[in-house]
């Protein structure tokens, strides 16, 4: 962090931070949330900075979180890092929402809650927390948040102005909003202007010639990190015409080989696992050298502003200071640090996500562990995550049958998330495979999609039919659900036969609880010609159907009632 600061403090941000040190000053009486939007160097990350340091000096508490790229398929990482200190207040919430943020951190094998759930559950952790001391909750690079984490962090801004709150988010340009809503006070940074990025210049190198000082300026172009980082690079005559981007990243990777090379081999370790742990980040670079390497390796990448250290912490000063330590690694020198740090690191799927990255052919055990990841993540409600652990694992089997099945449900689950151009690379990937008949007609379903884009009523009733039931006969219950829920659709608007009405309910007993069959038995017999009556005799009237059961339900049992309670007749 820190951007942007002189030893006098930030320059030309007058304006941005008397509005957060107002909120600051209020947070007793109102809480707010904060995006704090701009280009990569532009200074979110001095502003935050700032934020923190104003925050303790008037006696709150603050709590920060960081996405970061490699932890975007880790769901719910972001999310538990910034609540981690409260996490002694959970025996106070209550019963199910207790469980619902453990099940989010993984502390418990539960099925999934609603996302809801569990961000009503960080909410309150939140706002008790805040009830005995003001909170400052601090979110650098949200870009890089895992979604599931995003979301439940937006739930929870938008629901601050009654609460001893502040939350300030940092978001770069380019990327989809990650926090949104009414709720959030949104601050675009610009480019300083002329005479605050020669201040800048002049403080940061004021040994600088007037042409070099010139160049510098139209370089930089008002970019505080480019003023500040520039300087450093050796002046030349040949400058590249390259994206200020690209500079700032050629400006860090030129202080690389410079440095000692256990100290290399440490950044590359750290810069790859993005835990922060200096302790991991020297075992693992000692099991990488074979000899141990101590924290003094790190002295010389401090001392020429690579990274900082604070206590057992290591943050590097930016995150192009990381992307410019992988990009001038070799691929064999990424792998070789990926597999001390899967032979090193603490967590199963932390070791297993590096097992797989290293891994530069199919290697059927490293794919069986990642799918077995992408069950747990699914478990905790990262479809995302899921998502690529299967995508990961297909990449990374041996068997073609195999390969095109984890493919398969991967672009299920991508379709799951909203992702038509990951579920189109998958099915691409997939169709060059030999793909049978039955599993042919599985990617039509996902393609066209399960709600439409099927027009023959009795053809496309059939075909999701039969799709669930092979689901159903894998194991992959959710998803089985999710075909038969079309296909009761396709029943509810037209009229597919007896014949599809048949074999729907048929597969229907066989895959749902029993519980729940009388509730599908409706939605696939029911029709708009029964004036708003369920035919079935003894059954309740349509718009109060619900399942009758009583006491804690599977998951794929909820689902169907979630399902049904949503059917036209409800609403």
């Amino acid at each position: 962090m820190g951007l942007n600061m002189t030893t006098d403090g930030l320059v030309g941000r007058d304006a941005e931070i008397d509005a957060l040190d107002r909120l600051l000053l209020d947070v007793r009486h109102r809480g707010a949330a904060v995006l704090v939007r701009g280009e990569a160097g532009i200074g979110k990350s001095a502003l935050l900075h700032h934020v923190c340091d104003a925050a303790a000096g008037r006696g709150l508490q603050v709590l920060a979180t960081a996405g970061v790229e490699s932890e975007m398929t880790l769901p719910f990482a972001g999310l538990h890092q910034l609540v981690r200190p409260l996490l002694g207040r959970l025996p106070a919430l209550p019963a199910p929402q207790r469980r619902a943020l453990k099940v989010a951190f993984g502390m418990t094998d539960d099925a999934a809650p609603e996302l809801f759930l569990i961000g009503l559950a960080a909410l309150t952790l939140i706002s008790d927390s805040a009830a005995d001391q003001p909170l400052v909750l601090v979110i650098d690079d949200a870009h890089w948040l895992d979604r599931p984490g995003a979301e439940v962090l937006g739930f929870v801004a938008r629901r601050l102005e009654s609460e001893a709150v502040v939350m300030v988010a940092a978001q770069r340009d380019g990327f989809p909003p990650v926090l949104a809503g009414p709720a959030l006070d949104d601050h675009h940074l610009e480019r300083l202007d002329r005479r605050s990025a020669e201040d800048v210049l002049a403080r940061r190198a004021p040994q600088l010639e007037p042409a070099d000082r010139r160049r510098l300026l139209a370089e930089a172009a008002g970019n505080p990190l480019a003023l500040v980082e520039l300087p450093l690079e050796r002046a030349r005559d040949d400058w590249a015409p390259l994206t200020l981007t690209a500079r700032l990243e050629q400006a860090f990777a030129a202080r690389l080989p410079g440095l000692p090379d256990v100290t290399q081999d440490l950044l590359l370790v750290a810069a790859l696992e993005d835990e922060g742990d200096v302790g991991e980040a020297l075992v693992a670079a000692s099991a990488l050298r074979g000899a141990e390497v101590t924290a003094d390796a790190l002295t010389s990448a401090v001392e020429v502003g690579l990274v900082a250290v604070d206590g057992g912490e290591l943050t590097f000063r930016h995150p192009l200071v990381r992307h410019a330590i992988r990009q001038r690694a070799t691929l064999a020198e990424r792998q070789r640090a990926h597999i001390a740090l899967a032979g090193t690191l603490r967590g199963t799927d932390r070791r297993i996500w590096h097992r797989a990255v290293a891994a530069d052919a199919p290697d059927d055990a490293v794919a069986a562990e990642l799918e077995d990841a992408a069950t747990r993540a699914q478990r905790r409600g990262g479809v995302a995550a899921a998502q690529a652990a299967l995508e990961r694992a297909a990449r990374l089997t041996a068997d073609p049958a195999e390969r095109m099945r984890r493919y398969l449900r991967a672009a299920e689950l991508a379709f799951e998330w909203g992702r038509p151009d990951v579920v189109d690379r998958l099915l691409r990937e997939t169709a060059a495979l030999d793909v049978p008949a039955r599993e042919r007609a599985r990617m039509t379903v996902i393609r066209e999609g399960f709600e439409e884009g099927i027009h023959d009523v009795r053809a496309g009733t059939r075909m999701l039919t039969e799709v669930a039931a092979a689901a159903a006969a894998d194991g992959r219950a959710d998803q089985a659900l999710r075909f038969l829920q079309a296909a009761a659709l396709r029943c509810w608007w037209a009229d597919p036969g007896a014949e599809a009405r048949a074999r729907l309910l048929e597969v229907v007993e066989q895959a749902l609880d029993p519980d729940d069959v009388l509730e599908w038995r409706c939605s696939a017999t029911w029709r708009r010609s029964t004036a708003g009556r369920c035919p079935s005799s003894g059954c309740a009237p349509c718009p109060t159907v619900r399942s009758t059961r009583r006491g804690p339900r599977p998951l794929a049992s909820r689902r169907a009632s979630w399902v049904t309670s949503r059917w036209p007749w409800s609403s």
